[in-house]
């Protein structure tokens, strides 16, 4: 996996406290994966060099991936 290991860890990282709070469904994980996977692949394929961490591209990023997140606990 490479550069992308990461993304195994962090996209399915919330599935625990799905289980706890009893809203875990398998859609949730594959979703969560799914679209972390692919934020982070845009985000280092329109970006090539070492961001700040305000950059507006890691701003844009942390929030697709919190919107991706309200988006399983709303679900």
């Amino acid at each position: 996996m490479g550069a992308y290991s990461p993304c195994l860890f962090l996209g399915f990282s919330p599935v625990p406290g799905l289980c706890l709070l009893g809203l875990f469904a398998p859609w949730k994980a594959s979703f969560l994966f799914v679209t972390h996977a692919v934020i982070d692949f845009v985000k280092m394929s329109q970006t090539h060099d070492n961001l700040k961490l305000f950059h507006v591209a890691n701003i844009i990023d942390q929030l697709l991936h919190f919107l991706t997140v309200v988006i399983v606990f709303i679900a």
